[in-house]
């Protein structure tokens, strides 16, 4: 032992002169040259390196760049600090900030080509004027280059390009719950959105939308909905634009030689029905309310050339020299004959009360009229007298019309089936307020019921009134008082409908 030390301080100090230090050599030839003590047997030769777990290497501080240790342990520690690449037993170097795993008993450089990795930092690629191209010879799969996922994708056996899918399926297919383009300047925003029930395609920003073809413009939709085809300024939800001629077809033949639908001109609105491509309008409507027919220019509020024809609903049913006649203040009319028929009705007993209470039955008042065959129009006018309080929101709504059943005064009975072809009932309706010791509370309703004897004699036709409605709260106890009764302005006359 003692001489193992003398010598190896004799190295040392000989090395130390030379700045050398050789183990088994008398000439080192590096700063530290270690040569096998011998080339031949079976005794360990080597140099031993410091030997720690992975706790320990990420413990250690003050560690000096190139420092080399052999980690026999990853039990321990953690991949973080400065043991991040410390991830399995074997040999490391610190390059001043990490450990460096020394790779060994790989026979190729390891890089994008033959093994996949993880960046440990950002990486830019700085191109200059050269290509960065990826070129690819498949003619099978899809997804050949992507970027996260199905982010971004190409196909290179179809030359396709997805973004949210990794099958794209045209030269553009973009998958997802929407997809758009923005301007340049941020203030266009072209949007479109499909799903399994709708799709949408627009604008997102309060922006017009426009259609064009062959570079001018067709269409428009303005941001509050308005269409506009042939106007970029629609004014309603669909404005045809300006200028004058035939505008919307319902149809027309392949040849445009048979158009349906409308037009105008210069302040009137046309109607078209199987017009050439230069025919006239059938109808016509001007902006001072005056209709044309066979006309495109007319004089009064109803204008028509040619011949004209009125029927009943029931056609033949015009008798020879009939009248067209006004029937009512509004001006409705009817072919009548010159001369009308009437029938006056006439009275059994005193009338009835009605309550002031909801019911759905009508009772036989007491007037009646007996009626040729034929059609009827029975006008009827009652006077009715509120006997008891009402409130201001007490109010009740009366029903009346004709029974064909043989009944007692105020006994229950049912609208004839003979009422029909015109009104059916006369109602009216009474309000509060009302005094309980007013007994004169008045008021006069008229009303017309057709009536259509078909029985092929006179036929006795009852008036019956109920079937009421109320509202607020009345008290039952105030009626209608001798409701169908003898007062003077009751009465109930017919008139023929020839």
């Amino acid at each position: 032992m003692k001489n193992k030390i003398t010598l190896t301080l004799a190295l040392m100090m000989a090395g130390i002169t030379q700045a050398q230090v050789g183990f088994n050599t008398a000439a080192p030839k590096a700063t530290l040259d270690i040569v096998a003590k011998s080339t031949t047997g079976n005794a360990p030769e080597g140099l031993l390196v410091p030997r720690v777990d992975r706790l320990k290497a990420q413990t250690m501080t003050g560690i000096a760049t190139s420092t080399m240790i052999y980690v026999n342990s990853i039990a321990n520690g953690s991949t973080g600090g400065n043991a991040v690449n410390i991830n399995a037993v074997g040999y490391y170097y610190f390059d001043g900030t990490v450990w460096i795993k020394i790779n060994t008993g790989i026979s190729a450089d390891t890089n994008i080509y033959n093994q996949n990795g993880n960046l440990t930092g950002n990486r830019v690629v700085t191109q200059g004027a050269n290509t960065l191209a990826f070129n690819s010879t498949a003619t099978t799969g899809t997804n050949h280059f992507s970027v996260d996922g199905s982010t971004f994708s190409v196909n290179a056996v179809t030359n396709a390009v997805g973004f949210g899918t990794t099958t794209p399926e045209t030269k553009l297919d973009i998958f997802g719950n929407g997809t758009g383009l923005q301007h340049s300047n941020g203030t266009v925003k072209l949007r479109s959105f499909l799903s399994t029930d709708y799709g949408s395609f627009g604008t997102s920003t309060a922006h017009r939308l426009s259609f064009l073809t062959s570079n001018t413009l067709r269409m428009t939709i303005a941001t509050d909905g308005k269409i506009g085809i042939g106007t970029q300024t629609p004014n309603n939800l669909l404005d045809l634009g300006g200028g004058n001629g035939k505008k919307l077809a319902i149809w027309n033949s392949a040849a445009g030689d048979d158009f349906y639908g409308l037009g105008n001109s210069a302040n009137v609105l046309q109607l078209f029905a199987g017009a050439a491509a230069a025919g006239d309008p059938l109808m016509t409507l001007n902006k001072n309310g005056r209709v044309g027919i066979g006309t495109t220019n007319p004089q009064a509020n109803f204008h028509t050339i040619g011949t004209r024809r009125f029927e009943n609903a029931t056609a033949g049913t015009v008798a020879v020299g009939s009248v067209l006649t006004a029937t009512d203040t509004n001006g409705t009319a009817e072919w009548k004959t010159p001369v009308a028929e009437a029938v006056v009705g006439e009275l059994t007993g005193g009338g009835i009360d009605i309550p002031f209470a909801a019911s759905g039955d009508y009772r036989y008042t007491g007037r009646y009229i007996t009626l040729p065959p034929g059609r009827w129009a029975v006008t009827v006018t009652q006077l009715a007298q509120t006997l008891g309080a009402l409130d201001t929101d007490d109010w009740m709504f009366v029903r009346s019309t004709f029974t064909d059943q043989n009944v007692a005064v105020g006994a229950i009975a049912t609208r004839s089936g003979d009422v029909n072809g015109g009104p059916s009932l006369m109602s009216f309706r009474v309000q509060g307020p009302g005094s309980g010791g007013a007994l004169q509370q008045f008021d006069v309703y008229q009303g017309a019921i057709f009536i259509n004897n078909t029985s092929g004699g006179n036929k006795t036709y009852r008036y019956i009134a109920g079937n009421t409605v109320v509202g607020g709260g009345p008290n039952s106890a105030t009626v209608i008082k001798n409701f169908g009764g003898t007062w003077s302005e009751t009465s109930i006359y017919a008139t023929a409908i020839k």
